[in-house]
């Protein structure tokens, strides 16, 4: 009887799933705000194409993401109003949460794929901010990844080095505190397992990774030089 009743479960969570997604889509589309701090991150792509005078480098990684949106819309036919965005903006998100429940399901015992990926959309953090242009389950996901890296493969490898280096410049490109995490995380190995210069050679890999990208991006920050100033 367990598995069957394990059965319905699973059926009851994917109806629900699917309900809260529609809503979520629903509200995406209608969704009409004057201004919120998502909106900059939009404006801040369409700056990079010279569409816009209004940069502000929040998130790299997400105003990134943003940029190949505005960059496919064209070809693709697709409006570049704010609605796109948001529907956009909540497929990603899915596929961060579906990842996310991926890794929660595997490490934490006891915890199905469904009932990991509920939790996370259920709550009223995930409804009231998901149709938004806000990054944060962007954030969480590249720190579930760091921790995947971290778990699952040996730092001693070329393999584990250069994941770490990158999940650590990823976790800096997103938000610059989610970056804490791989850091504290790497230092505590190196103490652990007096790895000091492999610790080193992540961090300083990483940092190298993060300042070129932001460096580049962040010279958009000038409209004149796409004849928009």
């Amino acid at each position: 009887m367990q598995p069957a009743f394990r059965r319905i479960d699973e059926w009851v969570l994917g109806l629900l799933l699917v309900v809260l997604w529609a809503s979520v889509l629903w509200a995406a589309a209608n969704l009409q705000i004057e201004y919120y701090d998502g909106y900059e991150y939009a404006l801040s792509a369409r700056t990079v194409l010279g569409t816009s005078q209004h940069f502000t480098l929040k998130n790299t990684l997400h105003e990134s993401l943003l940029l190949c949106l505005t960059v496919l819309s064209k070809p693709l036919g697709l409006d570049r109003s704010l609605v796109t965005f948001h529907f956009a903006n909540v497929v990603l998100i899915l596929v961060f949460f579906v990842l996310l429940a991926r890794w929660l399901s595997r490490f934490v015992t006891g915890t199905s794929f469904l009932m990991a990926l509920f939790l996370l959309t259920c709550n009223r953090f995930s409804l009231e901010h998901t149709p938004s242009l806000l990054s944060d389950a962007l954030s969480a996901c590249i720190v579930g990844f760091w921790w995947f890296v971290e778990l699952e493969i040996d730092a001693r490898t070329v393999q584990g080095f250069w994941l770490r280096v990158l999940s650590m410049a990823l976790c800096s490109l997103s938000r610059l505190q989610s970056v804490l995490v791989p850091f504290f995380t790497t230092l505590w190995g190196a103490v652990r397992r007096r790895s000091w210069w492999r610790a080193m050679g992540i961090c300083f890999s990483a940092l190298f990774i993060f300042a070129v990208l932001a460096g580049a991006f962040n010279s958009f920050n000038h409209p004149h030089l796409f004849g928009t100033g």
